[in-house]
């Protein structure tokens, strides 16, 4: 097979099978297979389909970009609970509220 053909299917099955390419890059840079699992759950068909059509367009992974506002989301609550914590368990916040 000439090569320019081998590079011409070689790129459009990586393009096909995006994810399965981009777990053997991660695999190649971490030496780690990632385990993954799926989620069953419905959200409003406008904003999936609009969020499909985006991330088509970028060239981003669904499931990635999905993945990584869930880790957002506890890093922030999770911070948020370590810096209210600080607050709400000192003496003085406990003062404050002992005669309600």
């Amino acid at each position: 097979m000439p090569s320019n053909k081998f590079l011409k299917l070689a790129r459009k099955i990586a393009e096909r099978d995006k994810v399965v390419f981009d777990s053997l890059i991660e695999f190649e840079r971490t030496k780690r297979i990632r385990s993954k699992t799926r989620l069953n759950f419905t959200i409003d068909k406008g904003v999936a389909s609009n969020f499909k059509k985006y991330c088509r367009e970028k060239g981003f992974n669904m499931s990635a970009k999905v993945e990584k506002a869930m880790n957002e989301m506890m890093a922030t609550a999770l911070a948020s609970e370590k810096v209210l914590g600080k607050d709400w368990g000192s003496n003085k916040e406990d003062k404050a509220w002992e005669n309600l």
